[in-house]
């Protein structure tokens, strides 16, 4: 099922493009300009700070941007083994927020009815756009990178290692972490911020962190093990509204799915334990790769152990190809137990056998 931006979001958005900028959604060759040219800087300075005194910049990533990004994070919120009504903290601080999606996402969804909700941003444009547009939030001056944890705090680090150009830059961002019980942590889905989240993975697990999504074990990652170039990275399928339409109309590049790459990681005792009842104790695997149309069979590879692992059907065994139809990247599912196992300790194939 694809994913759909909210109304209240895109009403906030149309509201200050047209107090702020005297433009409309519908706009769409005036605001495919602005978005172009903000792309066209990522691309010759992938490792630069965001532009944010630019006017078009701003435009960019209010039409553009925010709204993916926002699908990005709820995209990321769904894979949770189970549904949060409320999240289980005190206080929320998204850490190098922009125009907070995450933040966004807390707010229209009733995760924070409680929960006071911190936004930091070196830069304090987004900040008083986020305030025209009426998300409600409580400005942090400047991280506390203190190392005493916080018993009842939660974070997001969105889309940060896309900023940082060096392993040396991450490394210092990332000591920050483990004073948060509750982590949560997403880029856009590119091979380098992939692989380097699967390093913060294996150092969570060291700091006793249970990573509730997008992981169904917690076994050295088969990706990281076995591969010195594969990283982990989820890929969905959304439906953008008109205007949307008409303003990629004008663009070289088309958004029919997006990819990213996450990790929701705690230490708190309630999640930990319903995490471990409902995943851990399950047959359960995560969908990392497309599904191969090979000779002969069906492929599709699978994690759910420390094992390069394919789940496989041979075209002939009818009975058992619903088993790998319309499986999506990203997408948890139940090890059938009609199956065997065979291959070597770097890689397993799971036959799925007939069931008549």
């Amino acid at each position: 099922m694809a994913l759909t931006l909210p109304s209240d979001l895109v009403r906030a958005i149309e509201n200050l493009l047209t107090k702020q900028f005297s433009l409309r959604l519908s706009d769409g060759r005036s605001l495919a300009e602005h978005v172009k040219r903000l792309s066209d800087y990522y691309l010759k300075f992938p490792y630069a700070t965001t532009p944010w005194q630019e006017k078009w910049c701003q435009i960019a990533q209010l039409v553009y941007f925010l709204p993916l990004n926002y699908l990005r994070i709820q995209a990321a919120w769904s894979r949770l083994p189970w549904k949060l009504d409320v999240l289980p903290v005190s206080q929320w601080t998204d850490v190098g927020c922009g125009l907070s999606p995450m933040g966004w996402y807390l707010h229209l969804n009733s995760l924070i009815k409680d929960v006071r909700l911190f936004l930091y941003d070196h830069d304090p444009i987004p900040l008083k756009m986020l305030r025209l547009m009426g998300l409600p939030f409580q400005q942090m001056k400047q991280p506390n990178w203190a190392t005493e944890p916080k018993s009842s705090h939660g974070a997001s680090f969105t889309f940060v290692l896309t900023e940082l150009e060096k392993d040396e830059q991450r490394d210092k961002w990332h000591k920050g972490l483990w004073q948060f019980p509750f982590l949560f942590i997403v880029e856009p889905g590119l091979q380098h911020d992939g692989r380097y989240l699967l390093k913060i993975r294996e150092e969570a697990l060291k700091n006793n962190y249970f990573v509730l999504a997008p992981c169904t074990h917690h076994q050295p990652c088969p990706l990281k093990q076995h591969s010195k170039t594969d990283w982990c990275h989820d890929r969905v399928l959304i439906s953008i509204p008109e205007w949307m339409k008409e303003l990629q109309h004008y663009l070289p590049f088309k958004n029919h799915s997006l990819t990213f790459s996450y990790l929701i990681l705690t230490t708190l005792p309630a999640l930990k334990n319903h995490y471990e009842s409902t995943v851990l104790s399950a047959s359960k695997a995560r969908v990392i790769g497309d599904t191969l149309n090979l000779k002969g069979k069906i492929q599709q590879a699978v994690c759910w152990n420390d094992t390069r692992s394919f789940l496989t059907y041979l075209k002939r065994d009818i009975n058992s190809q619903a088993i790998l139809t319309d499986l999506t990247r990203g997408q948890i599912i139940d090890i059938p137990s009609s199956m065997t196992v065979q291959g070597t300790k770097e890689r397993l194939e799971i036959r799925l056998k007939s069931t008549k």
